[in-house]
């Protein structure tokens, strides 16, 4: 076909180049949606309403919709509507919003975003205004899915604080050891003055000078004691556990431990009818009552109820807060006190060893230390509860010795439930 004659060659010469611009352009859009289409992050493009105007296809998955439904959409109220706490999220707090509204591009390390379900995930994204004749007319947000991120920090900071208990046992182990050899020797040299001082005594009727020696043999007798809590505490001494009744072991001390109290601490003791039994190492055991006691005593200067209490208890699967980790049955000590309570910021180390709240020498900081290494070496654990100026309650949990035993005194620990119940005696619960 011949060009036609009666037209001009430079209108065809024009013809040609707007067709091959019209291709460029083309191959340009196409080029362009091959990127944004084979992006890794999500990206999307908003007008000056905040609504979407276009969204690539891992935009969508990320975000769980299908990219035509996104189109149209306005953005901040269909994936940016909430904080990462689920918080209402206000357009006029959005960073986004603020990006645009400022013309200034916007870059966050940490934020979320809402798929489609109604489920958060953490996002890193970078938001840029576009701008047109010196008018901002919309944004792109480039976004990426940061919970692998999240996750190996979150397991880099378990890792650390492993490596951190980790070499705080290792101190502790070797400090203990120190302790072991030194409280040994000190000890025999406490043996000797405390020795001498009585052979003295005996030799001194009464007056100043034998009033003096007493004090020497009170002091002896108590920094004797002292370091064998040491010795106990530092040292992985043998253990001979037996099968004990619980109940014998409260009744047995309790003339003792109403001496020890002051008068104005009223001692109450309730103990439950067919206990079961346990395997303890009965000293262990006794250290374990008398260091709780003493220091519910050390709570109440000014006198107040000390209760000690034991039930049989048996922990479900879904255990609370204060329950033994593992499910199972349990004979639980409980020693509560009305006295002082201890302060919430001092709660989370009351079982370190060296620790303690009292005035300076009326603590070692290590009865607690102490009571917790008996009860788990016999395989319990221990929890409590404190509200300063109400008083603390300790409850110790002892494994039960596996037998056939009468199911009528137990409470059932349903932790979520709305606390606990007793389950019903033979003749009860039937109708």
């Amino acid at each position: 076909m011949e060009p036609d004659r009666g037209r001009p060659s430079g209108i065809d010469d024009l013809a040609a180049q707007l067709a091959k611009a019209e291709e460029s352009l083309a191959h340009l859009v196409r080029l362009q949606e091959s990127i944004l289409e084979c992006a890794g992050e999500g990206i999307y493009g908003t007008d000056s309403d905040g609504r979407i105007t276009f969204v690539n296809p891992a935009a969508a998955a990320l975000l769980g919709w299908q990219p035509e439904e996104l189109v149209g959409r306005p953005a901040h109220e269909t994936v940016h509507h909430s904080r990462s706490d689920g918080t209402p999220y206000p357009p006029a707090e959005c960073a986004i919003h603020r990006s645009l509204a400022l013309n200034r591009v916007y870059h966050s390390e940490d934020d979320s975003f809402w798929r489609k379900d109604g489920t958060r995930f953490p996002i890193s994204f970078t938001c840029t205004p576009i701008v047109d004749e010196g008018e901002v007319v919309g944004g792109v947000l480039v976004f990426r899915d940061i919970t692998e991120r999240k996750e190996a920090q979150r397991a880099q900071k378990l890792k650390e604080q492993l490596e951190l208990q980790v070499a705080h046992m290792q101190k502790m182990e070797t400090l203990g050891q120190l302790v072991g050899e030194i409280t040994h020797d000190l000890n025999n040299l406490l043996a000797v003055i405390q020795n001498y001082a009585a052979f003295v005594r005996a030799d001194l009727p009464e007056g100043p000078i034998s009033n003096d020696i007493d004090q020497v043999l009170r002091a002896t007798r108590r920094a004797a004691a002292l370091t064998r809590q040491l010795v106990m505490f530092s040292r992985r001494e043998a253990v001979a556990p037996r099968v004990v009744d619980l109940n014998e072991v409260v009744l047995d001390m309790e003339k003792l431990l109403r001496r020890t109290i002051p008068a104005a601490v009223r001692v109450s003791t309730q103990v439950s009818a067919s206990l079961w039994p346990i395997k303890v190492d009965i000293g262990q055991l006794e250290q374990v009552i008398m260091n709780l006691v003493l220091n519910a005593k050390d709570a109440m200067p000014e006198g107040g109820h000390l209760t000690l209490s034991t039930e049989n208890v048996v922990v479900d699967p879904l255990r609370g807060r204060n329950e033994p980790p593992v499910p199972g049955r349990f004979v639980r000590l409980r020693v509560s006190d009305t006295g002082s309570g201890i302060p919430p910021e001092l709660q989370r180390r009351v079982f370190e060893p060296f620790f303690t709240s009292k005035a300076r020498g009326n603590g070692t900081g290590l009865g607690l230390a102490t009571v917790r290494a008996h009860v788990e070496r016999a395989g319990g654990y221990i929890a409590f509860d404190s509200v300063p100026g109400r008083g603390t309650t300790f409850d110790v949990y002892l494994p039960a010795v596996h037998a056939e035993v009468d199911l009528t005194d137990v409470e059932v620990i349903v932790p979520g439930r709305g606390g606990s119940r007793r389950a019903p005696a033979p003749d009860e619960g039937a109708s």
